[in-house]
């Protein structure tokens, strides 16, 4: 696991470089707007149809547990899955704790289209 820097010797923080399809979403461990919403069904979307043609996938956030877990878990969802059990194999592969943060499992359950339009109700900050 790691991120999108990395320092070199002389300390100079440098850009990853992936040689492959690399998809970048800032998603903060809390509420998420609309907009994040939908970047969320787009990264599971790319996941989805990556699973499709069989091929490898990695989703990875600061811990690993929770957006990370979002998006692991809207994959199977995108592929015809229920919310409850993807959340449950999200939490059976990777931690019993993964997908703690309520919010993100009531996005699921709730689905991200309509996640999506309710965050885009609430009144600008």
């Amino acid at each position: 696991m790691g991120g999108h820097f990395w320092a070199d010797h002389g300390g100079a923080v440098q850009s990853a470089i992936v040689g492959v399809e690399h998809l970048i979403s800032d998603l903060p461990d809390g509420p998420l707007t609309a907009e994040q919403l939908h970047s969320v069904q787009e990264s599971a979307a790319a996941a989805a149809e990556a699973v499709r043609d069989e091929r490898t996938v990695l989703v990875r956030c600061r811990s690993g547990c929770n957006r990370s877990g979002l998006v692991v878990a809207q994959t199977p969802i995108e592929l015809g899955q229920n919310a409850t059990s993807a959340i449950a194999l999200v939490r059976q592969q990777r931690s019993p704790w993964a997908l703690n943060n309520r919010t993100f499992e009531e996005y699921l359950t709730t689905g991200l289209d309509v996640a999506c339009l309710l965050a885009g109700l609430e009144a600008p900050a």
